[in-house]
């Protein structure tokens, strides 16, 4: 069924070639993107798999338009491999060597709502991981990150949640600094104030990251130490060198 219908849409391209050419390509394009989909779901060994996967992952802003569609109605398992498909896009196949890799608007919104939907620890990892690399274009997840943050204890989860969370930009600060304000858990602010290295913050924010140094966490008080040396506090300052030394 699958190769008959790609050659009727093939036979109809052709004809219309000549007054529809941009059309044909584009057509052609996302097709492209959807047979190497229906490829990857049917493969049966190995070697078709990698095969579908790499034709996949090469066709770059096609191939993410592509899964954008296909996102809506997908289940539980097709929705990790879209976000994993996804990852491995922007981070090495098919797109300009550009950083932060911008996402079409409507694909981030949904990689941003699965934090909220599903409860599988690889798609949120996969998010985590096109987050980092997408930056301010996948803000709306700022919130639902955040919350991993909170949930997760897993280090290389963590690290990948708070660079992800770094590079969104200033429209994710507020956010931030009212989990360091009104936070209740010493770990989470500490990787906050470890993201908020080399940035303007209020007074009351850095308030709040001085108040870390005192905290019971070894880890948190070493993120303190350095967020407030990087923002210009020096050695000079009691609390930083007392903080500094019991973690010696």
């Amino acid at each position: 069924m699958l190769t008959t219908s790609l050659s009727r849409i093939w036979i109809a391209a052709l004809v219309l070639s000549l007054s529809m050419g941009g059309a044909q390509a584009q057509e052609q394009e996302q097709d492209a993107a959807s047979e190497a989909w229906a490829d990857y779901l049917q493969s049966e060994t190995e070697e078709e798999m990698f095969t579908a996967i790499r034709t996949l992952v090469g066709e770059g802003d096609d191939a993410l338009d592509f899964l954008n569609d296909e996102f809506d109605g997908a289940s539980g398992d097709e929705q990790l491999d879209i976000t994993y498909f996804t990852a491995t896009i922007i981070s090495q196949g098919g797109l300009p060597i550009e950083r932060p890799v911008p996402l079409p608007e409507a694909l981030a919104e949904k990689l941003a709502g699965l934090l909220d939907t599903s409860d599988d620890a690889a798609v949120h990892g996969n998010i985590a991981n096109i987050a980092a690399a997408a930056g301010p274009s996948m803000s709306a997840a700022a919130p639902g990150l955040l919350e991993l943050l909170r949930r997760t204890e897993d280090p290389g989860m963590r690290a990948t949640v708070s660079v992800a969370l770094g590079v969104m930009g200033e429209e994710v600060l507020p956010l931030l600094h009212d989990e360091l304000r009104n936070g209740e858990d010493d770990r989470v602010r500490g990787d906050i104030a470890w993201i908020m290295a080399g940035t303007d913050m209020p007074d009351d924010v850095l308030a709040a990251i001085e108040e870390l140094l005192d905290s019971d966490n070894p880890e948190t008080r070493e993120k303190a130490v350095r967020t407030l040396r990087d923002s210009g506090l020096t050695t000079d300052n009691d609390a930083v060198v007392t903080a500094a030394i019991a973690n010696l």
